[in-house]
This record gives C-alpha cells, structure tokens and sequence, in this order.
C-alpha cells in the first residue's frame, strides 16, 4: 500500500492538466507499462513456474483462503466496512468537500482558497492506496498469483463497471461489484453456462452506452432517484424526531468583529489574448471600509480585470499589490486566502453540493492534518460568525439543507454573494452579483453590500451593468471602455464625465443629459 503512493503521486502530477480523454489515456498507458514491463517479466511473475504466494497471517491468524475460506471472507468484509466508513467520512468533511469542489469546478474552488494540487494528488494517492489494498487480498485469494487480473484489460473492464455502477457514490462500486466475474452476478445468471462472465461483460457495455446518454451519473444514482418517490411518502408518513443540527453561530455571543485593514493596488496591468489588448494600463486602488464601483460596457475589460487580480488571467504588464507587498507571482488559491475573494458573473456554484455545504465550503480552515484525520473523525464544526452572518444576511438559513437545483434564481444569486462573504475575506470582488435581478432585488443586493462594507468593515470592488445599483452603493467609481481608463472619481465626477456617458450609454435610442446623470445620483445618495 505504501509502495503506491509515489505511483499515485507520479500519476497525478502527470495527469494534473489533463481531463477526459487524455487523463484516461494517460492512466491507461501508465497501466498497459506496468502490464508489459513487470507483470509480463519473469523476474516477477515466476516464469514457467509461476509465482507462489506465501501462506498468509493477519495478527498471527492464518487467513489462507484455501485452508480457512471464512476467515478470508470475514478480513476481506471487515476491510470493505473500515474503508467504506473511512470514505463516508471523508465525504462528510471538509476534505470532501474539497474534493467535490474541485471536481465540480476548479475556478470556483481556487477562488475560495482550495488547492487544486493538493486535492487531486490527495485523490490520486488515496486512490492508490485502496488499490493497493484490494490487490493484496486478489493476490492471497489463490496459492498461485494469476499476473492477468491486473493487465490493463481488466483495468479498462473494472473502470467501466465502476462508471455503469456509479462513480462518486459509496454505493456505485458495490452495485459495479456483481458484475466482477466469480462475483454476485456470475452466481445469480450461472443458469446462462460457462460463457456467463462474457455475456454479463457484453450486458454492461451496452448499458454503459445507455447510462452515459441518459443517467451519467451511474446505477446507483438512477436507483436513488427512482425511490426518492416512496421514500419520501415513508418520511411524511413516519416524520424524524430527531432535533434539527443547528448549525449557524449565535452571533449575541460571538460578536461580529471588523475585519483587518487591508489595501488592493492594481498599478498598470495590460492584459493581452493573443494580438486583442483586454486590458491597458489599468490602474485602481481598493480599501477595506469602501465600495468601488467599475463600471463599462460589455466587452469593456471588466471581467478581465477582476481574472487578472486574483490570478486567473497572467498580465503582460503591470503588477498586482496587496498591503503593499506584490502577489503578481503568487496562484489564485495563494490569494484568494491571503484575503482577495470574488464571486463569479456565471454563478459557478457547486451544483453537487447543498446551500450549507456550498457555505461550508468557504468557511472551513485550509488545514492540511485534515487530510488524515477526516478519514477517522470529520469536523463538522459550526459555521464561523462570518458564514452565519452571510447566510442569515441573504436569507438562507431556511434553504441550508436544499440543492443548487431546488433554489430559485434570484437565490442563486444571493447564495454566489453570500458564499464569497462566508470565508470573512477583508476584500471582495463582485462580478456582476446582480445579473437577472429585477429591481427590487437589487435595490436589496446593493442594501446587503452597504451594510457589509458599514458594519465589518470588508472592502468591496463592484463590477456591475446596473449603473443606478453603482452609484446608490459606491463610494468611488471607474470606468472602463475598450479596456482602456476613461474616468475615475466620485459618482457626481463620473456623472460629469463625457466620455463615460458617451461609453455607457451609447447602445441606448436616448442618451441623458448630463443634468439628468446628476439629478439621478442626487436622488439615490
């Protein structure tokens, strides 16, 4: 099991760019060497003669399969438990949840401070490690280790019963299971002869093509959904008694506290995608205790900027400062916990995860012991006074338990804001937070962002195309245009600024005058 881990590093750092097909085809290669330089070689095969395993003792306890059939069966069912609890717990913590994350969509989780690294070679080498563990018990099943079950043929068939089965579950691989020759499956349809093994072989290759067009998800989650029917009439039927976990920090005795100065510097940045400058020496100062709006037309660079702050994009020019020291070198997951966090114009939630583990997602520590002890006790802790106050903030404390899917939109929205605000980070950048909200709603939104700025203290970077929303919330204000600064200042100067009213409203039949700007930033102050 040890001896796995390096292969598992090795692995993962190869296939750490790579996704889909050539994540597969990596793997699979790597597979097929090892089928063709060391199962295939008589130095450890055992040639002619074969290799002979040993006869093998657990605690000085004979487990012979042989000699002791039941006491082979009862280790080999007493390490599926203690795995399968190990990796129940692992899915309850915070280490599952960074690996869901991560899974779900990479941008999102670098953005809340998650190492993209670390999960995936984490994934790579626990991985690994229960292979390596499930080879040990393939390996003393016979007197004679028979080399083909781990050629890379039976890799490709063990991969394709785990995704027919259903990959991500705890009950997708033992459903996979029955189809394993000598398993479940081949015992129940042995009445079909001796080609039993091949026929269910060709049965789940043609269900894999079908549960890939219509439930990718795997066996056990279509299994699930199908009785989600009767299982919830059970549930009104014979209500729990149980006590609802509470999960949200009293904040009457966990005051609220400011959070530390800080200040963001963007001097100079020029962005460029191929021959198209996005962005041209952009320049822009954000404080803790203020909200700065930058405002644009579409295509104006905005975005650009706020990818280019917090290292999604790599400048061609410029540098980024944060208290004065620069993080121009510095990965996304590196800023983000250092205290630069932004939401996201698309949402990019974490649609496999509830509103409370989209919360906790944020919230919990960045510990790397995490790794090790969420396999014996995951933290289920309560959330920080941040996250309860962002989640009773923007209304969600009655949606904790619900998913993604289950909220409308304008839910949605405020879970993005309110994800962003639950890590406690002292600068937030908003993209767009809100894009779809009628205006009530963000009358409301930009309420909760001037209350945020007033009572913690957070400074807030405002992308927005709702200008009224801008200029009721900000305090100071930029425009952008071509990816080029054509104004900064306070509201009644941007107001003023003709080339801003000219670039913000140029795709309107009727362009305000620039008394009617200012009689409107008169009204919303």
């Amino acid at each position: 099991m040890a001896a796995t881990i390096p292969a598992g590093v090795v692995i993962g750092l190869a296939g750490m760019r790579t996704r889909g097909v050539n994540l597969a085809i990596v793997t699979l290669g790597f597979a097929i060497s090892v089928d063709s330089v060391v199962f295939a070689s008589s130095r450890f095969n055992g040639g002619i003669l074969a290799y002979k395993a040993n006869d093998p003792t657990f605690f000085g306890i004979r487990v012979n399969s042989i000699d002791f059939p039941e006491r082979y069966a009862t280790l080999t069912l007493i390490v599926l438990i203690v795995v399968g609890l190990g990796l129940a717990n692992i899915r309850r913590g915070r280490v599952g949840r960074r690996l869901i994350t991560v899974r779900t969509n990479e941008r999102a989780a670098a953005a809340l401070g998650v190492s993209i690294v670390g999960a995936k070679l984490y994934a790579f080498v626990v991985g690994g490690i229960i292979a390596g563990l499930g080879g040990v018990l393939l390996v003393f099943r016979l007197p004679l280790l028979n080399f083909a079950e781990f050629n890379g043929g039976s890799s490709i068939l063990l991969l394709q019963n785990a995704v027919f089965g259903g990959v991500g579950t705890l009950g997708g691989p033992l459903v996979a299971s029955g189809f394993q020759p000598g398993t479940l499956g081949t015992t129940i349809f042995s009445f079909l002869g001796g080609k039993v093994a091949l026929y269910i072989a060709m049965a789940t290759s043609i269900g894999l093509l079908f549960m890939l067009t219509h439930a990718p998800d795997g066996l056990a989650i279509l299994t699930r959904r199908h009785n989600e029917w009767w299982l919830g009439r059970l549930r009104r039927r014979f209500p729990s008694r149980r006590k609802p976990v509470h999960v949200l920090t009293d904040e009457s005795s966990v005051p609220l506290a400011k959070v530390a100065p800080a200040t963001l510097e963007v001097r100079d940045v020029t962005v460029r995608f191929g021959g198209t400058v996005a962005l041209n020496d952009f320049s822009l100062t954000v404080h803790t205790g203020e909200v700065v709006g930058l405002i644009g037309p579409n295509g104006a660079g905005k975005s650009t900027a706020i990818d280019a702050i917090t290292g999604f994009v790599t400048p061609a020019s410029g540098e980024v400062l944060l208290d004065g020291s620069p993080i121009d070198g510095w990965k996304r997951e590196r800023r983000a916990r250092a205290g630069v966090t932004r939401s996201f114009q698309t949402l990019e939630l974490f649609d496999d995860l509830t509103v409370l583990e989209n919360i906790r997602a944020a919230d919990d520590p960045r510990d790397l012991v995490a790794y090790v002890t969420d396999f014996v006790v995951p933290g289920q802790a309560k959330l920080s006074p941040a996250a309860s106050a962002a989640v009773i903030d923007f209304g969600l404390q009655d949606d904790l338990d619900k998913t993604v899917h289950e909220l409308p939109y304008a839910q949605r929205r405020m879970l993005a804001v309110a994800r962003a605000v639950a890590g406690g980070q002292p600068l937030l950048l908003l993209d767009e937070p809100a894009s779809g909200l009628d205006e009530s709603q963000s009358r409301r939104l930009g309420e909760m962002i001037r209350q945020l700025t007033a009572e913690r203290g957070v400074g807030v970077l405002l992308i927005e195309h709702n200008v009224d929303m801008v200029l009721r919330t900000r305090d100071r204000v930029y425009a952008l245009n071509f990816g080029t600064l054509i104004g900064h200042g306070t509201p009644n100067q941007i107001c003023a600024n003709p080339a801003v009213v000219e670039a913000i409203w140029a795709h309107r039949t009727a362009t305000p005058s620039l008394t009617e700007l200012a009689n409107l930033e008169m009204v919303t102050s």
